[in-house]
């Protein structure tokens, strides 16, 4: 957890499968997963940059969803007998 992350009290974070997971054993089921963005520097070492390199950062995120910093899912219930 990053000295960012402390100060808003971020509780703990999940990478993309422990959020799948928690979907599943909610009764839910993914049928959207999509990266945001791929972020190989801290927020401040994205103050500065050019757009062309955020967008670069962004255009991988959603290429390489597994390995981007943050995921956009929807879920649905998943139907009855599966979970």
């Amino acid at each position: 957890m990053s000295d960012r992350g402390a100060a808003y009290e971020t509780l703990r974070i999940y990478d993309i499968f422990q959020l799948r997971s928690i979907g599943r054993a909610a009764g839910l089921i993914d049928i959207h997963c999509e990266g945001i963005m791929c972020k190989p520097v801290t927020n401040a070492g994205l103050d500065g940059l050019e757009d062309s390199v955020l967008e670069g950062f962004v255009a991988a995120g959603r290429l390489l969803g597994d390995l981007a910093a943050m995921n956009y899912l929807i879920f649905k219930a998943a139907p009855e007998g599966i979970r």
